[in-house]
C-alpha cells in the first residue's frame, strides 16, 4: 500500500513540475509577445536583399541594406521562435565567440541583441567570392601556389589569435572563407566554435572537414584548426569540390602531381597526425610559403586573388637543394612571460642565428647578422639540461654562443632574485609537507591501537563498526596520496641525497627534470589559465545577474574586473552592453507600462544611452516616441490613463532640451 501511496506522490510531483514549467514557459512566450517585433524594426530602417534559412530551420538571417545608404549592408542572424533551450545557448555562444573573435581576418562583429520578441546578431556583410564558389567555377582545376600560400597565410593569422583567446573555429572549409575585393579574406560562420578543452553536446562542425580527433572527443584543441587547414589546402591544389575524392589521395602514397613535394609531406603529416603534428596555424603557413619559383613560372594553375599585395612578407623562393623542416620546436606563442620579452630585446643586437635540427638539440650559425625574438624566445624555453647540452655542443663556436650565454646568464639572475624574494617561504612549504605527513601517519597509527583496543574489549555495533573502517581507510588513502606527489618523512633534499647514494641517480634525475616541466606547468596555470578562469566566472556571474535584469549589480562586477584586468576590449564591450540594455529595459519597460520608473531613473537611462551608444540611442528615441503616441492614443479612445507613455515622451522632450542648450 505505501509503495503505491509513494508512486501515485511522485506521479502528482511530476505533473506539477510540468505544470510550473509549461506556466512559465507561457509567462516567458507572452513576455516576448509583448516585446517590439524585430522584423518590424529591421523593415522600417534597412531594405532586405537577401533571405537565408539554416538548413535546420532553426535560425533566419537577413542581408540588408540602410535605406537611402545602399552602400551600407549588414546581416542581422535571427533566432527562429520556440526554438529549444540549448539552439538558443548555440546561437549566443556563437554570438559571443565572434565578438570576442575579433580580427582584420574575421567577419567584423556588430552586437548581439535581446530586446526584441526574438534575440538576434548583427556583422557586416564582407563583400566578395566564396572559397567554395571559386571551386565550383574553376572545377578540377588546380590553384596557384603562391595565392594558395597567401590565402592561408591570412587565415592562418586569424586562427593564430583566436587561439590567443582561447577559442577554436572548428569549421575551416571553402564556404566559411570570403575572399574580398581587395584580396582581403574573411573568416565567417563562428556557429561551431568553442573554448579550448571544452565539449558540447550538441555541435554544427562540418564533418568533411573536421579533425578525427574532435568527432571522437568533442574536445577542441587548436591543432583540430590546423588540421582542418591542411584539408582546405589539399582541395585548392587538386581542385576536387568533393572532399572524399582528396581524402582518398591523403592515404596514397603516390603523390598527385598538381601537389609539390614540400606540400605533400607537410599534408600528410597533419593527416596522419592530427594533433600530434607540432605545428600551430602560422608555422604551418610558413613551411607551406616555400614555394619552388621556377615550378611556378611555367603553371597555368588558376588564380584565387585579383592582384597578389604583400605577399612577398611571407613567399619564399625555394630550389631543390632545400631541406624541408618541419620545426620540431614550436615557437612560442605571443603571450610570453615579460622576463623572457627582457631577454630577447637583450640579445636583439647581437650576430648570430639558430636553425632546428632534426634531433631537436639547437644547432649555432653565423648565416644571420641578427637574431630573431621568436628564436631567442624558443631556445630560452627549453629544460635547462638541454641549453646546457646545446652550449655545450657547440663551445667552439664563441662568437655565435655569446648572445646565448647572455641570455641565459639575465635568465638565470632575474630567477635567482625571485628565488631570493619567496626562499623563506618556499622552505616552510616544503616543511609543512613533511609535517603533514608525519601527522596523518601518526594518526593512522593510533587508530589502528584504538581499533585493536575496541576490538579487544568492546563491542561494536555494524554501523559504528563501518565508519570507523572507513574513516582508516581515509587516512590510509590521504597517506598514498601525499606519497604520490611528495617525499614522505623526510626533506626533498634529504630524500634525494639518499636515493642518490643508494645508486639511484637516474631516478633522482628523472624526478627533478619531471619537477621542473611541472613546476613551468604551475607557472602557466598561474598567468594564463587561473586568470581566464577568474574571469570566466565573473562574467558567468554578470550574464545571470543580466538574465535576472539585475544590471546594475552586473555593471558593477564588471566593473570590478577592469580594476584587474584593465579596461580589455571584451569587458568594455560587455559593459557597454549591459549599460545599454538597463538603459532599454527601464524605458521600454515604462513606455508599455509594465513598470514606472522615476522621472531622475529615465533621465539617467536616456543620458547612459546616448553616451555609450549614439546611433542606437536615435534608433530607441523613434521607436519610444512612436510606441508612446500609440499609447496615448488608444488611451485617449478607451479613456485609461497611460502614465508611462506620459512619462516617457516627458522625459524625452526634457532630454531634448538638455542635449540642445
Amino acid at each position: 500500500m505505501s509503495e503505491l501511496q509513494g508512486s501515485t506522490n511522485d506521479f502528482i510531483n511530476q505533473l506539477v513540475v510540468k505544470a510550473i514549467e509549461k506556466k512559465k514557459k507561457n509567462e516567458q512566450t507572452l513576455a516576448n509577445k509583448l516585446k517590439p517585433r524585430l522584423e518590424h524594426v529591421l523593415f522600417s530602417q534597412f531594405d532586405v536583399l537577401e533571405t537565408i534559412e539554416s538548413h535546420n530551420q532553426k535560425t533566419t538571417l537577413y542581408r540588408l541594406a540602410k535605406k537611402d545608404e545602399p552602400e551600407k549592408q549588414i546581416c542581422c542572424k535571427v533566432l527562429n521562435s520556440e526554438q529549444p533551450e540549448h539552439v538558443l545557448e548555440m546561437f549566443v555562444a556563437e554570438a559571443t565567440h565572434l565578438e570576442v573573435s575579433q580580427h582584420p581576418s574575421i567577419i567584423d562583429f556588430i552586437k548581439l541583441g535581446n530586446e526584441f520578441e526574438r534575440p538576434y546578431f548583427m556583422y557586416k556583410w564582407a563583400e566578395g567570392e566564396s572559397v567554395a564558389e571559386k571551386l565550383t567555377r574553376h572545377k578540377y582545376k588546380s590553384f596557384r601556389h603562391d595565392h594558395i600560400a597567401w590565402l592561408i597565410y591570412q587565415l592562418a593569422g586569424a586562427l593564430e589569435y583566436i587561439h590567443t583567446k582561447g577559442i577554436c573555429h572548428l569549421d575551416i572549409k571553402p564556404s566559411n572563407i570570403i575572399i574580398c575585393e581587395d584580396d582581403s579574406i574573411k573568416l565567417i560562420d563562428f556557429g561551431a566554435a568553442q573554448y579550448i578543452n571544452d565539449s558540447r553536446k550538441y555541435n554544427e562542425a562540418s564533418l568533411s572537414y573536421a579533425s578525427p580527433k574532435y568527432i571522437e572527443s568533442g574536445k577542441a584543441v587548436p591543432q583540430d584548426d590546423v588540421y582542418s587547414m591542411a584539408l582546405l589546402v589539399c582541395a585548392l591544389f587538386t581542385g576536387y569540390s568533393d572532399n572524399n575524392d582528396w581524402k582518398a589521395l591523403l592515404q596514397q602514397r603516390k603523390r598527385p602531381h598538381t601537389i609539390p613535394k614540400t606540400v605533400w609531406n607537410l599534408l600528410r603529416l597533419v593527416v596522419t597526425k592530427p594533433r600530434t603534428h607540432g605545428l600551430t596555424p602560422i608555422s604551418f603557413a610558413q613551411a607551406l610559403a616555400h614555394i619552388d619559383m621556377n615550378v611556378m613560372q611555367g603553371s597555368h594553375n588558376a588564380p584565387l586573388f585579383t592582384q597578389l599585395r604583400n605577399a612577398d612578407l611571407v613567399l619564399r623562393k625555394s630550389s631543390k637543394y632545400d631541406v624541408f623542416r618541419l620545426g620540431r620546436f614550436k615557437y612560442l606563442e605571443a603571450s610570453l612571460a615579460a622576463c623572457l620579452c627582457l631577454i630577447t630585446f637583450t640579445v636583439l643586437l647581437k650576430s648570430f642565428a639558430f636553425t632546428v635540427g632534426d634531433n631537436n638539440a639547437v644547432s649555432l650559425s653565423d648565416t644571420s647578422s641578427r637574431i630573431k625574438p621568436a628564436q631567442a624566445a624558443t631556445f630560452l624555453s627549453q629544460p635547462p639540461w638541454e641549453i646546457e647540452n646545446a652550449l655545450d655542443n657547440n663551445s667552439s663556436d664563441v662568437v655565435s654562443l655569446a648572445p646565448y650565454r647572455e641570455a641565459v646568464d639575465v635568465q638565470n639572475s632575474q630567477l635567482r632574485i625571485w628565488y631570493g624574494q619567496e626562499q623563506e617561504e618556499l622552505k616552510k612549504e616544503r616543511l609543512s609537507q613533511v609535517n603533514q605527513f608525519t601527522e596523518l601517519d601518526s594518526i593512522h597509527k593510533d587508530m589502528i591501537i584504538l581499533r585493536d583496543y575496541l576490538d579487544r574489549n568492546v563491542v561494536l555495533s555494524s554501523s559504528v563498526d563501518r565508519r570507523l573502517t572507513k574513516l582508516m581507510a581515509s587516512v590510509n588513502n590521504l597517506k598514498l596520496e601525499h606519497q604520490k606527489y611528495n617525499y614522505s618523512s623526510m626533506l626533498e633534499d634529504e630524500a634525494l641525497a639518499k636515493n642518490v647514494m643508494l645508486g639511484d641517480s637516474k631516478g633522482v634525475e628523472e624526478y627533478m627534470r619531471k619537477s621542473w616541466i611541472k613546476s613551468q606547468a604551475n607557472s602557466y596555470y598561474y598567468a594564463y589559465v587561473l586568470p581566464k578562469q577568474v574571469l570566466n566566472q565573473v562574467i558567468s556571474s554578470v550574464d545571470e545577474h543580466a538574465k535576472t535584469h539585475f544590471y546594475s549589480k552586473a555593471i558593477d562586477e564588471v566593473n570590478e574586473a577592469i580594476k584587474l584586468y584593465g579596461d580589455t576590449v571584451e569587458l568594455s564591450s560587455k559593459k557597454a552592453e549591459l549599460i545599454v540594455k538597463r538603459s532599454e529595459y527601464v524605458l521600454f519597460g515604462t513606455v508599455t507600462g509594465e513598470m514606472v520608473f522615476e522621472s531622475d531613473k529615465l533621465t539617467t537611462a536616456l543620458e547612459d544611452l546616448h553616451g555609450v551608444a549614439p546611433a542606437r540611442f536615435k534608433e530607441v528615441s523613434d521607436l519610444l516616441k512612436k510606441i508612446a503616441k500609440d499609447s496615448l492614443d488608444k488611451s485617449f479612445q478607451q479613456d485609461t490613463p497611460a502614465e508611462g507613455a506620459l512619462a516617457i515622451e516627458k522625459a524625452l522632450n526634457a532630454y531634448q532640451k538638455k542635449v540642445t542648450i
